[in-house]
């Protein structure tokens, strides 16, 4: 008979749905109304005080126009900050409209199944900021969660879905991370204004490709979406060069259409387009 100790009990103490150290959201955010999914492991929690605490929520005013509101302004202690609407999986977005109290413009960000009003969006900045209070913190998702949160609608071609995306006519969307310096690989403005795009591959002296090109993953064509965590979506060629520190991004979120991959042999970056 074994005198080895019984194996401990499994713990009753549950995972953290936020990292105790930077307040990252390690769970699902979902609408409080309808239990719709709106954010998977994404998001920095915060509290603010004062005017930054106020959801300001535009009405539409009785018999007004079509552009006459009245606003609403609701305190939220707690909120979840977002750093664009690609942190989001299943949302709507309103207009954006002038509010006084603000002095900007912002749009509201919906659930996308209920319509409640869960965040908003200042025009010119991509962040996005999110009441705690119109969100449920659950665990992180589950296989059964996916197959329920993302289940195809009902009548959808597959076959023709998948034609789409193999042609390149959906995009998706990827993280890499580059130890080296030298990414090799040059960037310049996208033709919508919002990013910068993979315009070319650069080799050394000696024919070595660079580590862009060696991962596998980036292709020319391929717009940069963040770099090191923070969006680039709003900003031109010279500012990613200075959120990278001049000397090339670590960690990038990169967007993937079919491209096809060239080179340029010891190219220099393009100067910046205005």
């Amino acid at each position: 008979m074994s005198d080895a100790p019984p194996p401990p009990a499994p713990s009753s103490t549950p995972a953290p749905l936020t990292d105790p150290s930077t307040g990252a959201n390690l769970g699902l955010l979902r609408c409080a109304r309808c239990s719709s999914r709106m954010v998977t492991k994404s998001g920095l929690s915060c509290k603010r005080a004062g005017p930054a605490s106020r959801f300001h929520i535009p009405r539409p005013a009785k018999n007004g126009g079509f552009e006459d509101f009245t606003w609403e302004a609701k305190e939220h202690e707690d909120w979840w900050e977002l750093a664009d609407s690609d942190d989001l999986n299943n949302f709507g977005m309103s207009p954006y409209v002038p509010c006084p109290a603000l002095g900007k413009d912002l749009r509201i960000v919906l659930c996308g199944d209920c319509h409640a009003e869960i965040g908003y969006q200042i025009l010119g900045s991509p962040a996005i900021s999110l009441a705690a209070s119109s969100l449920a913190h659950r665990p992180p998702p589950t296989a059964e969660d996916d197959a329920r949160d993302f289940k195809v609608p009902e009548g959808t071609d597959l076959a023709q879905l998948r034609a789409m995306m193999a042609a390149g006519g959906l995009t998706s969307q990827f993280d890499v991370t580059i130890a080296e310096q030298r990414l090799g690989m040059v960037l310049t403005d996208a033709r919508d204004g919002e990013g910068v795009v993979v315009c070319a591959f650069t080799e050394t002296d000696g024919g070595e490709l660079g580590a862009a090109e060696k991962s596998g993953k980036i292709n020319v064509g391929d717009k940069v979406v963040r770099v090191n965590g923070a969006s680039v979506k709003e900003m031109d060629y010279a500012a990613v060069l200075d959120v990278g520190g001049g000397k090339g991004p670590a960690a990038q979120r990169v967007q993937h259409k079919d491209w096809q991959a060239q080179k340029a042999e010891n190219a220099r970056p393009p100067a910046p387009q205005r």
